[in-house]
C-alpha cells in the first residue's frame, strides 16, 4: 500500500520512526511486507521464531517491535503474543527464557555498579587541581621523629 492510503494513525508512527521504532514496528509491518496469515507458527517458523529469541535478547526487555524486524510478516505485537503462547505450552528448552530473564537482570545490575563507581572515581577527581604531581604534605602534616 501507498502512504497516502495508510491509516493517520500508522503515518504518525512513521514520521516518529527514527527516533521511536520499536513503537512502529510493535504495530505496524514494514512497507510492502505481507501480513502471514495465521495465528499460529508452523514448526519451521517456530524454529526461526526460537532463534531469534535466543540471537537477539533485546526481546526479554520488551522491545518486540524491534524483534518483529526478524520475523518476517509479524508485527511486535504478535510476536509477543505468540511467545505468551509458546511460553505456557512450554515449548521452549527449559530455563532458556528464565535465563534471559536473568541475564537481564544482571545486565541491570552491572550498569548500576558501572554507574556507582564512575560516580566514585568523579569523586575522588574532584578535588584534584588536574596536575599529575603528588601533593606535598604541609610541614603541620608531617610527623616529628
Amino acid at each position: 500500500p501507498e502512504y497516502a492510503d495508510w491509516s493517520t494513525r500508522k503515518r504518525a508512527a512513521w514520521e516518529l520512526l527514527p527516533s521511536q521504532t520499536n513503537a512502529f514496528y510493535h504495530k505496524h509491518l514494514p512497507p510492502g511486507e505481507a501480513k502471514r496469515e495465521g495465528a499460529s507458527m508452523d514448526e519451521e517458523e517456530e524454529a526461526h521464531f526460537l532463534r531469534m529469541l535466543v540471537e537477539h535478547r533485546f526481546a526479554a526487555d520488551g522491545n518486540w517491535g524491534l524483534f518483529s524486524m526478524y520475523i518476517r510478516g509479524r508485527t511486535g505485537s504478535t510476536c509477543k503474543k505468540l511467545y505468551r503462547e509458546l511460553e505456557k505450552a512450554g515449548a521452549p528448552a527449559p530455563g532458556a527464557f528464565r535465563s534471559m530473564q536473568v541475564d537481564r537482570a544482571q545486565r541491570r545490575r552491572e550498569k548500576a555498579a558501572a554507574v556507582a563507581a564512575t560516580r566514585g572515581l568523579a569523586d575522588e577527581n574532584s578535588g584534584s587541581d588536574g596536575d599529575d604531581e603528588e601533593e606535598q604534605p604541609s610541614c603541620s602534616q608531617v610527623e616529628r621523629r
